[in-house]
């Protein structure tokens, strides 16, 4: 039952540090998209003063994964 019970022990520390590596490249996968939306909102923004138009599209931000 021992071994049974340090390799579940093991197994289970894999699993967090893997979590907390996909939590991390969330957190960067997150900050990349809103920087992203953020030069689209520029270029848009171009766009309407050659053409003299309105601007109808909305920056949409999404919120960075929290970390406990």
């Amino acid at each position: 039952i021992r071994k049974g019970v340090e390799a579940l022990a093991k197994h289970l520390n894999s699993y967090e540090t893997y979590l907390q590596k996909m939590g991390s490249n969330l957190g960067t996968t997150v900050k990349m998209y809103n920087s992203a939306y953020k030069e689209f909102g520029k270029i848009d923004k171009d766009v309407m003063k050659i053409t003299e138009g309105e601007s109808k599209m909305k920056v949409k931000e999404i919120d960075k994964p929290m970390v406990e």
